[in-house]
């Protein structure tokens, strides 16, 4: 309950300044949508792991990175740690699910919403999550993509990173089928 309390707290911080009563009820549904990224995020067994990924602890390396400044190594590998293992346990049903599935798994925002900095293992959850389910399509036969053919013009964005790349599903499924616009 605590990790699902999490999520949806941490889905309210996606749109920073904007309030719920200002989002369309389609808006509304994209963010309140459980992926199977969320199925991950919802583990309990490694709660004392990430608790202690998610902070920083006196004995923690601190380096500077170029282009963000000084960062907490230490804390960083501790979450990406949790993040694997989370990852991997959803793997096997990422491997067998359809490519719609897999394209409604994508961890999205509704077109032009900005997101907030997410915690830690949340944040490279739906990050390398979203990543993972990508490869995944990619690995598909061209002839089961075909069905994602109706969601080119889709403009919900895909969580990426930060600094990341813009990438909304549309554009997603048009790599996906090696369109040549691209």
């Amino acid at each position: 309950m605590t990790r699902l309390l999490t999520i949806v707290l941490f889905s309210s911080l996606v749109f920073g300044c904007h309030r719920s009563s200002s989002l369309s009820s389609e808006d509304r549904r994209t963010l309140e949508r459980r992926t199977i990224l969320d199925e991950a995020l919802a583990r309990t067994d490694l709660h004392d792991e990430w608790a202690l990924a998610d902070r920083d602890l006196p004995s923690d390396i601190w380096t500077t990175h170029p282009k963000i400044g000084r960062v907490n190594d230490s804390r960083f590998h501790r979450e990406m740690g949790v993040t694997h293992k989370l990852l991997d346990g959803i793997k096997p049903k990422v491997q067998s699910m359809s490519t719609p599935e897999l394209l409604d798994s994508l961890k999205v925002l509704p077109p032009g919403a900005s997101y907030a900095k997410l915690p830690g293992v949340v944040y490279y959850v739906w990050r390398d999550g979203n990543e993972m389910i990508m490869d995944e399509l990619k690995r598909r036969p061209k002839s089961d993509l075909e069905a994602l053919r109706s969601h080119t013009n889709d403009l919900r964005t895909v969580f990426t990173d930060d600094s990341g790349e813009y990438l909304t599903v549309g554009d997603v499924v048009h790599r996906t089928l090696g369109d040549k616009q691209w």
